[in-house]
């Protein structure tokens, strides 16, 4: 038993925390880059977190276990996330692990390449990041630095920004989306950073939801039900669990590239570290050492666990390291997210997930998209 995870609280700020959506939704040149052109590597920043609150970075946590183990072995009464928690990691350590391939194929089913025009020159740039629908309702999870580009859609004229949803291998439109939900919380704090080329965070509040609305062409049939994947919304998230992680990474791609050859890439790896904002009781993002997806467009991307299937996150940040195998990606917890979206907007996480997605875009547009909209107009003017 003693082997079992060793329950230190441990007080260390994050290093580094990461250069948000110029890594993680890529805003790219205007799409007069030609093929012939040399790709471009673009620069992803790092900060030193220096004098913050803990409500504004990360701490590293690496929790649980032989009192877990305890109380189980004794038959106390247990919270059953607890008894789970204990399930899943016997398996880990049986090698009890789901078939790659089959997880794959599933996964794949349900990531999406969010891509976004704009119309005129414009201090904003086009963007690329991914996402994943997270339920058969058509509900795509995202990060909040993605999500803000549907608020200008109208910003300068009629369809300034015009974003689709693309799939496949080399993703192609096939999605009409819609904003249904971003946190007001984030969007007052980072909205100001929009028009920055290597933009900074934490990944704390990155989350927004989107709709899918239609499907391209528009005479095409939409799907009755979407493939998903299904999102862990308890706190199970063990050191070295096996995951699996998929997104359209397009760090080293140019504009044309992206319109045109941009490819859906996933890859198996282990949770490294856990970490949390403001209780250490929780896990509110997780890391991955080394790995390919560690580049600009992959944020929004699912990280799924190959011991249960389930979605545990989506990526948010990566340090800066130039080789992508020398970087720490993070990824935001979907227990985290429940939990911030419950409190900020007053609804159930589940419910939420169950409700027909033209009716979350009504409300969203009658009742939070003209502050949101007012919100960063004005941020973009200052």
């Amino acid at each position: 038993m003693s082997s079992f995870f060793t329950f230190l609280k441990i007080k260390i700020f994050l290093p580094a925390i990461l250069g948000i959506s110029a890594f993680l939704g890529i805003a790219h040149p205007q799409l007069e880059i030609t093929p012939s052109e040399p790709i471009a590597r673009q620069k992803i920043e790092v900060i030193e977190i220096k004098n913050q609150t803990a409500t504004s970075t990360a701490r590293e946590r690496t929790l649980a276990t032989k009192k877990e183990t305890v109380a189980i072995v004794k038959n106390e009464k247990v919270d059953p996330t607890l008894a789970r928690k204990l399930e899943i990691f016997k398996k880990k350590e049986r090698g009890e692990i789901l078939s790659q391939e089959e997880q794959n194929e599933k996964l794949r089913g349900a990531i999406i390449n969010i891509f976004c025009t704009i119309k005129t020159d414009s201090d904003l740039k086009p963007l690329s990041g991914s996402g994943v629908v997270i339920s058969d309702k058509g509900i795509v999870l995202t990060s909040a630095h993605i999500g803000q580009y549907f608020l200008l859609k109208n910003y300068q004229m009629k369809d300034f920004i015009t974003c689709v949803g693309r799939t496949g291998s080399p993703a192609t439109p096939f999605y009409t989306l819609e904003l249904i939900y971003l946190p007001e919380s984030w969007l007052k704090e980072n909205a100001v950073k929009i028009k920055e080329q290597d933009p900074t965070g934490t990944g704390e509040n990155d989350y927004a939801f989107l709709g899918i609305t239609g499907v391209i062409p528009a005479s095409a049939v939409i799907p009755t039900l979407f493939p998903y994947s299904t999102p862990e919304t308890e706190e199970i998230f063990i050191i070295e669990t096996p995951v699996l992680l998929a997104a359209y990474p397009a760090g080293f791609l140019g504009g044309i590239v992206l319109q045109r050859d941009l490819w859906l890439t996933s890859s198996v790896s282990n949770i490294e570290k856990n970490y949390y904002f403001n209780s250490p009781s929780t896990t509110d993002l997780f890391s991955i050492k080394g790995n390919i997806l560690s580049q600009k467009g992959a944020s929004g991307g699912a990280v799924t666990s190959l011991i249960s299937g389930n979605l545990l996150g989506i990526i948010t940040t990566a340090t800066g390291e130039k080789i992508t195998g020398d970087r720490e990606l993070t990824a935001v917890t979907l227990p985290y997210i429940k939990m911030v979206f419950e409190k900020e907007s007053g609804k159930k996480f589940l419910d939420f997930l169950e409700t027909d997605v033209k009716t979350l875009a009504t409300d969203f547009n009658e009742t939070a998209r003209e502050k949101l909209t007012t919100i960063i107009i004005e941020a973009i003017n200052k």
